[in-house]
C-alpha cells in the first residue's frame, strides 16, 4: 500500500482531517487515485467542506466504479448526508462488488438501522460478524442495536466480546457505561466514562450521559460542566439545556438555571418539567411574583391527550438544512406559494432525503392540502421511519379523522422502535380516549419503567387507568405521588381528588382538590363530571 494512502488513513483514524488532506497531496499510484479521492472526500466532509467532499466522491466513483471499498465509503458519506436512498443503493452496490467484505455488510446494517430501526438491522449485523467475528466496531454497534431493541440481556455478550478485544474502545466504554447507569450503578458508569479519552470524550452522547451520571451521584457542579460543554456543541439540544438548568439549580445557582431554561420556557410548546424548574428557580431567587406565571402554565398542561402531538423537526443534513430554514421562514411569513416552490425544488434535488419529503409535507399541510401532505409524509416514512416522521403522520391522520390509520401508523412505528417512550405515551393516550384502559396502562407502565417515577403527568395518567380498571388503591398511590410532584396541575389535582373520594378517604380533602382543579380548568368536561360526583356524594 502506498505511503501517502496509509498516512491519510492514519490521520483520518485519529480524527485529523486536515492532516489527511495534507498527506493526500503527495504522490499516489495510478491504481489508487480513486481511493485517494474517496479518502479526500471523507476528510473534506469532516472539515465541513461539503462541495469539495461531493466532488472528491464523484471523482472516486468515476475513476474506480467497481471498487467495493470506495462504494462502502460512499455509502457512509450518503448516510451522513441523510440521503437514505443513496446510502442504501451504495451499500447494496458495495456488497455486490465485495461480498466477503465485513465493512460492506456493516454499512448495510447501519443504513437499515437508520431507515427501519434496530430490530430490522439485527440480522444484518450478524451477517457482518459472520465475515469478521472479532471486529470491535461491528460488535459494538450490534450491541447498541440490541439495546435500542430492548434486548439488554442479549446485549451483554457482544459487548463483553468487544471489551475483551479492546478494553479502551470509546464506543464500547460508552455502551458499558450506559448499561451501568440504566442498572442503577452510577459510580461504575462514571468510572467507565472517565476511561474515554481524546475526541470520544467530547461526543454529545458521552457528555449527556456524563452529566446525567454526575447528577445521580449528587455532584451538580460537574454535571453542569458536562451539560454546558454539550450546549456549546449543540445549542438547540433541549435535553442538554434541561440537564444544564437542573445542574445549576441543584448547585444553588438559581439565576444561572433561569437563564439556561429560558429558551425552552419561552417557547409555545414548553413542557411542564421545564416550567416547574423555572418557577422553582424564580422562588429560590426570591422572585415569588415571577414564580407564579410558569407554575400556572404548567398547571394548565394536559396529561397527554393523543391529539396534542407536536413533531419537532431535526434537520441535520448539511445539504438540505439551509433550504429548510428558508422554507420555514416562508411558512412563518405565510408565503405559501414561495414555500411550496422552494420545497418542490428541494425534494426534486434530494429525492432520497427524508427531511426534504417532510418539509414538503409540512408545506402542503400548512397550505391545506392534507391529502398531498399524507403522501409526502408516507414517502418520508419509506425513506426513514423515525420519530419525527411518525409524529407527523399520526398528527395528520388524527387531523383527518382517521383514528384507525393513526393507530396503525403508531403500531408499526413501535414494532420498529420498541423503546421509544414518546410513542408509548401517545399510544396510551389514544387507547384511553377509546376506552381501552388496560392497553393504556400497559403502555404507561412500560414508559414509566424507562423514564422513572418522577413524571407527574405520566403518573396521573396511570392513576386514571387504574381508576377505570377498578384498582382504586393502586390509583390512589400513583395519584398521591403525582400530586406531590405537581400540586398545581389541574389534571393531577382532579385525579387525586376523585381517587381519594372513591377510595373512601376524606371527602373534604377530595372536594378541595376537585374544586382547585375546576378553578384551574373550568372548561374540562371530565373534571366537571368528577366535581359533580363529589358534590353529589357530599349530600
Amino acid at each position: 500500500m502506498n505511503l501517502t494512502i496509509e498516512t491519510a488513513r492514519a490521520a483520518l483514524a485519529r480524527g485529523d482531517a486536515t492532516g489527511a488532506l495534507t498527506a493526500l497531496s503527495g504522490p499516489v499510484p495510478t491504481g489508487q487515485v480513486g481511493l485517494a479521492n474517496a479518502l479526500a472526500g471523507d476528510a473534506a466532509y469532516r472539515n465541513r467542506d461539503f462541495t469539495a467532499a461531493a466532488q472528491h466522491y464523484a471523482n472516486a466513483l468515476r475513476l474506480a466504479p467497481n471498487d467495493g471499498n470506495i462504494w462502502t465509503r460512499y455509502a457512509r458519506y450518503r448516510l451522513a448526508e441523510q440521503d437514505m436512498l443513496g446510502a442504501d443503493n451504495a451499500a447494496d452496490r458495495a456488497r455486490a462488488l465485495a461480498p466477503a467484505s465485513a465493512a460492506a455488510w456493516w454499512v448495510k446494517a447501519d443504513v437499515v438501522r437508520y431507515r427501519a430501526g434496530p430490530i430490522a438491522a439485527l440480522a444484518w449485523y450478524r451477517a457482518a460478524l459472520g465475515h469478521a467475528p472479532n471486529d470491535v466496531g461491528i460488535l459494538a454497534e450490534y450491541a447498541a442495536a440490541l439495546g435500542e431493541a430492548g434486548r439488554y440481556t442479549a446485549m451483554l455478550d457482544p459487548l463483553s466480546r468487544a471489551a475483551e478485544l479492546d478494553a479502551y474502545n470509546p464506543r464500547v466504554l460508552f455502551l458499558e457505561a450506559t448499561l451501568a447507569a440504566r442498572g442503577g450503578e452510577p459510580a461504575l458508569a462514571r468510572a467507565l466514562l472517565q476511561r474515554i479519552g481524546g475526541d470520544g470524550a467530547n461526543q454529545p452522547a458521552v457528555l449527556t450521559l456524563r452529566s446525567a451520571v454526575e447528577l445521580s451521584l449528587d455532584t451538580p457542579v460537574a454535571a453542569a460542566d458536562y451539560a454546558g460543554r454539550l450546549l456549546q456543541i449543540q445549542p438547540d439540544n433541549r435535553e442538554a439545556r434541561r440537564l444544564y438548568a437542573l445542574a445549576l439549580a441543584t448547585s444553588g445557582n438559581a439565576r444561572g438555571a433561569i437563564a439556561a431554561i429560558d429558551a425552552i420556557t419561552t417557547a409555545s410548546d414548553a413542557d411542564s418539567w421545564s416550567l416547574l424548574l423555572l418557577s422553582r428557580a424564580f422562588a429560590a431567587n426570591g422572585w415569588q411574583g415571577d414564580a407564579a406565571q410558569p407554575a400556572l402554565r404548567a398547571s394548565l398542561l394536559q396529561s397527554g391527550a393523543a391529539g396534542s402531538i407536536h413533531p419537532i423537526a431535526t434537520d441535520d443534513s448539511a445539504g438540505v438544512t439551509p433550504a429548510i430554514m428558508e422554507i420555514r421562514a416562508a411558512l412563518r411569513g405565510e408565503d405559501f406559494a414561495r414555500a411550496r416552490s422552494l420545497a418542490d425544488a428541494l425534494l426534486a434535488a434530494n429525492p432520497g432525503v427524508p427531511q426534504a419529503a417532510l418539509i414538503a409535507g409540512d408545506v402542503a399541510r400548512e397550505g391545506g392540502d392534507l391529502a398531498g401532505a399524507l403522501g409526502l409524509y408516507r414517502r418520508a416514512a419509506d425513506l426513514r421511519f423515525d420519530r419525527r416522521t411518525m409524529l407527523s403522520l399520526v398528527a395528520l391522520q388524527l387531523q383527518m379523522g382517521d383514528r384507525q390509520g393513526a393507530s396503525a401508523t403508531l403500531g408499526q412505528y413501535m414494532a420498529h422502535w420498541p423503546e421509544d417512550t414518546a410513542a408509548m405515551r401517545i399510544s396510551a393516550g389514544m387507547a384511553a380516549e377509546e376506552g381501552r384502559w388496560q392497553a393504556a396502562k400497559d403502555a404507561l407502565v412500560a414508559a414509566r419503567d424507562r423514564v422513572g417515577g418522577r413524571d407527574a403527568l405520566l403518573l396521573a395518567q396511570l392513576a386514571r387507568c387504574d381508576l377505570e380498571l377498578g384498582g382504586v388503591g393502586d390509583a390512589l398511590a400513583s395519584a398521591r405521588q403525582a400530586y406531590a410532584l405537581m400540586p398545581g396541575n389541574a389534571s393531577v389535582s382532579a385525579i387525586y381528588g376523585i381517587t381519594v373520594l372513591r377510595n373512601g378517604g376524606n371527602r373534604t380533602d377530595a372536594l378541595d382538590l376537585l374544586r382547585k382543579a375546576m378553578q384551574l380548568a373550568p372548561q374540562d368536561r371530565q373534571i366537571a363530571q368528577w366535581w359533580a360526583e363529589a358534590v353529589e356524594s357530599a349530600r
